[in-house]
């Protein structure tokens, strides 16, 4: 049921973030993942794409994990303020 609500909640919202350390650090990796891919065949462009997207299932089911986990530990915050 959690996870129901994690995906209606951020299922098809693009990643936004308002720090400015991760905008600095996406940029820098979204320009070094540029050059990088200028330098390889179209084989080994294909399997890095694989590689990327594989890492982004592996990230999304991080991020998944760790709402429902926020969510649990949350409730169970709430029942103990409640029951005490």
């Amino acid at each position: 049921m959690i996870e129901n609500l994690y995906s209606m909640r951020f299922g098809n919202k693009a990643c936004s973030s308002d720090s400015p350390q991760y905008d600095k650090l996406h940029n820098q990796w979204l320009i070094l993942a540029d050059q990088m891919v200028q330098q390889l065949s179209s084989e080994q462009e294909e399997v890095f794409n694989i590689i990327m997207e594989l890492r982004d299932q592996c990230q999304e089911k991080m991020q998944s994990e760790m709402y429902i986990a926020g969510f649990k530990d949350g409730a169970m915050l709430m029942h103990d303020l409640y029951n005490t």
